[in-house]
């Protein structure tokens, strides 16, 4: 009766987190209506259908020239934010959404993990200790400057139970607690938005498993070494539909490209950043808060919890029964090294860490401190919970101390996370930039204007500086407008995506004696432009740094090759004239016909190739677009949208198909033409399509001869990294299932066992 009361109570106490997460989420911490949460490196609550299909696949297009996105583990999270938006949820809600699932999510599980550590710790202490965790100021932080909302840090989440059944595979032998484990992993993998996250867990295994080796509370023996094997490995399986394309689009070639040459792989600019290591591993990545930028000197909320906590588990340190077991000892040390890492090279932590940072290649990938200090609070307040089972004191002291760590965040909460992300600190210059901002109705409204065909084209804003900076409405960030358009949409002046740079264009023309007309037009051609956005609300000094090109712009209007559609306080809009506009496909010689698929394929259609021509592709070059021929059985012209008489070229409708089961044969089909595969225009991709080699190397059903001995082909050009991104995910489906299946195999059994 007294242990089905507990039950009861428990489940009370859980009805009450439940109602006060949602008190917090939507009451105290509500997104105000018609606010979207953007800034810094991410696009996140824009258009979220479109932010979804970005992390979809591999090749990311909707901003200007494309880029690789090396980490499509984010489509799961991004797929639910879209069905939130498709059911009728805002911008707003789905935020506070986000904030209720990571706040309830994180409660529930450091409170099963910390049960699985230790039995010992009574209800009421776990019951605080994972309200604490999941309100602390680190998970305030998260939310109060944007990155949470793109679940950047979701990983967060699974932390505790990722190292409560890591220990207990090491402590025990039980299959079931692998099938957990890798179930758990599985569903971590939302939160790997960049691969430092996945190499700090398992840096931190390792470190957990040499901690408890040298404390003697595990024995090094071969089933040791196999269990930590079978785990790595299970984590590397369960990884590979990000992994696969990660590595592929890393090894060979790298995305940075400038002036037409690539700078090196992603591996590359790791170990070789060019700002030199002090500089590239201070925590805020500003030189003026250089060489003291560590933990504490990038804000000051981090100070409440790592020196509240700090005082709380020294004075339990010293309140320590004598003839206890020390059960807590691994996590003291774990949490101190933890802690020193962090610390980065402020004094007296600088020797140690300026070694660790600059000697080891591994560590260059963890430039925020944030990449280690997300795992931070799990290990200082378990530590907490273990220390708080050995004590002097009685409970009721230990329940009042918990309470008074609760309360450190419980100010900043109340505060509201609204307030923090509408007024984020210093931006450029004198102006301030906000993370929860509203996008002026201007930029919508031109929206039925830009998209009124489906073309693929580029919209280009001019000018910009190294980000986005729109002083007029308060934002600094990555260039968000290109989410609000179904056009390719390209900033001057500015990182096009994060790993492609076409800069040097419009840096060079802006730097020119004078203006030159015809080269601005080559530069609208080389990236396939059809509208002009000529900003009035971005940075000042970017307007005065940027004379030529806006004067040339002018300059075309007065000739009549751009036309002004609409002109307001906030820009003006342009459309340049159909005689000058090159089409992201298109040959030198021959009519072609193509359409777009999705960001990753494209078909084509020459319908008479006589001798060798060139096809350029104005997509950023990567040596994983591949053409492959298609058999004739289906050749046919498709419908035109658009005949372009500059290159003589039809745009077919883009009908967009966001996955095609013939789409995994590229996987193992051979691709043709590689050789001829080249980068120009200093970004992107040409091949010579030769009507010899594919009489040569293709049976008769793979082309079609005309009465005049030409020949006609159905080409597909493919980005193959997107194969292996479902190749990975065929292997998860397969292994979760099977994991699930097993699980529920064993239950079934249980229960006819009973």
């Amino acid at each position: 009766m007294e242990k089905l009361s507990k039950k009861i109570k428990e489940k009370i106490s859980f009805i009450f987190v439940i109602i006060f997460f949602l008190i917090l989420s939507f009451l105290i911490n509500k997104i105000p209506s018609g606010y979207i949460i953007a800034g810094g490196d991410f696009t996140q609550l824009v258009n979220p259908v479109q932010n979804f299909k970005d992390f979809l696949f591999t090749f990311w297009d909707s901003l200007s020239t494309g880029g690789f996105a090396n980490f499509p583990m984010l489509f799961l999270f991004s797929a639910f934010r879209a069905f939130l938006y498709f059911i009728g949820l805002s911008y707003a809600n789905i935020a506070n959404v986000t904030i209720f699932l990571f706040l309830i999510l994180s409660f529930f599980s450091f409170y099963i993990s910390i049960k699985i550590i230790n039995k010992n710790i009574k209800v009421i202490p776990r019951f605080i200790l994972s309200l604490i965790y999941s309100i602390n100021i680190f998970t305030f932080n998260i939310f109060a400057d944007s990155s949470g909302y793109t679940g950047f840090f979701f990983i967060y989440i699974f932390i505790p139970l990722l190292f409560a059944f890591f220990g207990k595979i090491l402590f025990q032998d039980n299959f079931k607690d692998y099938i957990y484990f890798s179930i758990i992993f599985l569903m971590s993998t939302v939160g790997y938005a960049n691969i430092a996250f996945l190499v700090a867990l398992i840096f931190l295994q390792i470190v957990f498993l040499i901690i408890f080796i040298i404390i003697k509370k595990i024995r090094l023996n071969f089933l040791i070494v196999k269990k930590v094997l079978l785990i790595f490995s299970i984590e590397f399986s369960l990884s590979l539909y990000f992994l696969l394309p990660w590595f592929l689009m890393s090894l060979p070639i790298g995305g940075w490209i400038s002036e037409g040459s690539v700078l090196g792989s992603y591996f590359d600019q790791i170990v070789h950043y060019q700002y030199g290591i002090l500089y590239n591993f201070s925590l805020s990545m500003t030189s003026y808060k250089y060489p003291f930028a560590n933990l504490y000197s990038s804000s000051e909320i981090f100070v409440a919890i790592t020196l509240g906590y700090i005082i709380f588990i020294f004075i339990e340190l010293l309140l320590q029964k004598k003839d206890s077991k020390k059960h807590w000892i691994g996590y003291l040390i774990f949490t101190v090294v933890l802690f020193i890492l962090m610390m980065r090279i402020a004094p007296p932590f600088d020797s140690l860490n300026t070694f660790i940072y600059e000697k080891i290649p591994i560590f260059k990938l963890f430039r925020s401190a944030n990449k280690l200090f997300v795992f931070y609070p799990f290990f200082s307040l378990t530590l907490m919970g273990l220390l708080f089972t050995h004590r002097k004191i009685n409970k009721k002291i230990i329940n009042i101390i918990l309470i008074l760590i609760l309360f450190i965040p419980i100010p900043y909460y109340i505060g509201g996370i609204p307030k923090y992300l509408k007024a984020s600190g210093p931006g450029h210059q004198e102006w301030q930039h906000n993370y929860a901002i509203q996008i002026p109705e201007e930029y919508n409204d031109i929206k039925s204007i830009v998209d009124k065909d489906k073309k693929q084209l580029t919209i280009i804003s001019i000018p910009s500086g190294d980000m986005s900076y729109y002083p007029k409405w308060n934002y600094v960030g990555v260039p968000i407008l290109g989410m609000v358009y179904n056009k390719n949409y390209m900033v001057s002046f500015t990182n096009d995506h994060c790993y492609v740079i076409n800069k040097s264009s419009f840096m060079e023309y802006n730097n020119l004696d004078k203006p030159d007309l015809e080269k601005l037009l080559s530069i609208l051609k080389k990236f396939s432009c059809q509208f002009i956005i000529l900003h009035k609300d971005v940075d000042p000094e970017v307007i005065k740094n940027s004379s030529n090109l806006i004067n040339s712009v002018k300059e075309l209007e007065k000739a009549d090759i751009l036309r002004r559609v609409v002109d307001n306080d906030y820009f003006t809009l342009y459309e340049l004239d159909d005689s000058y506009i090159i089409p992201i496909l298109s040959s030198d010689k021959n009519e072609i016909y193509f359409q777009k698929i999705n960001p990753v394929k494209y078909k084509i259609f020459i319908p008479n190739v006589n001798n060798k021509l060139d096809l350029d592709f104005h997509r950023a070059y990567h040596y994983l677009w591949k053409i492959y021929i298609e058999p004739r059985t289906n050749v046919s012209k498709c419908q035109p949208i658009e005949y372009y008489s500059t290159t003589n070229t039809y745009e077919c409708e883009y009908k967009e198909k966001l996955f095609e089961y013939s789409d995994l044969k590229y996987l193992w089909k051979k691709p043709a033409f590689e050789s001829t595969h080249q980068m120009v225009k200093d970004y992107a991709n040409r091949w010579e399509i030769d009507p010899e080699y594919v009489k040569k190397n293709y049976p008769e059903d793979y082309y079609k001869v005309n009465p005049d001995g030409s020949i006609s082909l159905e080409l597909v050009i493919y980005f193959k990294a997107q194969t292996y991104f479902y190749f990975g995910i065929i292997i998860i489906i397969l292994a979760g299932t099977s994991l699930i299946g097993y699980l529920i195999y064993k239950k079934i059994k249980s229960k006819k066992s009973n």
